[in-house]
């Protein structure tokens, strides 16, 4: 930028990022001669962020090895800010088993797995999740019950052999511990009594898959009109009257078997078994479990086509 004035004046000058900043004045005399003076200013900010930004995150799962920076932009109500070299950036696990992380934003890939980078400046943190290598994770149960009167709530984490994984998620009333390991795994929620007066909820994420804790603010009982369910082969659909005066939720440990809570009762629907054997699953309604049996297909194998040279 380029200022010509005269003494006394002032320079408005909006810095995209933090650092120093080196000005030049050129002071120029009646007689025609000039000096120069060099005016050094470290940049920092006057006011507190209200949000950060996260730039240059991976859209898609990282390969073991790879590196890149993940750049910062803290939001000040005057316009955004490069915070990248002084902003803190942290790996949830705090294992490193899935990245690792250097001073200035970047991270590196080390294993397959799924973490969590949570990036600080000025009081603010924004979180993002980082997959490395090709990873399925899967939660159970997706729905629970935990007691008014508090009590220990699980969630089961099933994934490959190697896969590393940081939970999160919870509340207050909820803290979650466990939430980092490698390979199948728990996670464990621990609640404190609810005296709120009503219903509360929380969300445990997990590598993008979400699993419900609800606890409500009394004793609850659940009356199901049946707690057998007995299924064909070909799959079956049907309803479960539930008598309750908390709230309806519905979980299965198999995804051969899904349930939808509609007010005062359950809809569920068990796929086709082309297996041979029979299988089961349990059905979880509010605090009481559904037994679900189905018969194995009887239908012959399909026969190998065989073609005959000419």
């Amino acid at each position: 930028m380029l200022y010509a004035t005269q003494s006394p004046f002032s320079v408005s000058f909006t810095p995209t990022r933090l650092g120093t900043a080196n000005f030049v004045a050129i002071t120029v005399f009646s007689d025609n001669t000039y000096a120069l003076k060099t005016l050094s200013y470290v940049l920092q900010p006057g006011a507190t962020p209200y949000a950060l930004n996260l730039l240059n995150t991976p859209l898609a799962n990282m390969s073991v090895g790879d590196s890149r920076v993940i750049r910062a932009k803290a939001l000040f109500t005057s316009g955004g800010v490069d915070v990248t070299q002084v902003a803190t950036y942290t790996a949830r696990s705090g294992s490193g088993n899935v990245l690792r992380v250097s001073s200035g934003g970047t991270i590196t890939a080390n294993g397959t797995g799924v973490d969590l980078l949570d990036v600080s400046y000025g009081g603010v943190t924004e979180t993002t999740q980082i997959a490395v290598g090709a990873c399925t994770y899967a939660l159970d149960p997706s729905n629970q019950i935990v007691p008014n009167t508090g009590g220990t709530a699980t969630v089961k984490v099933t994934t490959q052999a190697g896969c590393a994984w940081t939970g999160s998620g919870g509340a207050e009333w909820l803290p979650l511990t466990n939430a980092s390991r490698n390979g199948n795994g728990t996670l464990t929620l621990t609640a404190s009594p609810n005296s709120s007066g009503g219903t509360r909820a929380a969300i445990v994420t997990l590598a993008g898959v979400q699993a419900f804790v609800t606890q409500p603010a009394t004793a609850c009982e659940y009356g199901l009109a049946q707690i057998q369910i007995n299924a064909p082969a070909a799959g079956q659909s049907g309803t479960i009257n539930v008598t309750t005066s908390c709230p309806v939720i519905a979980s299965s440990n198999q995804t051969w078997v899904t349930a939808m809570p509609l007010g005062t009762f359950v809809a569920y629907t068990v796929a086709a078994n082309d297996g041979a054997s029979q299988r089961s699953a349990i059905l979880t309604i509010g605090t009481t479990t559904v037994s679900v049996l189905q018969a194995g297909s009887t239908r012959p194998p399909a026969r190998p086509s065989i073609q005959m040279a000419s």
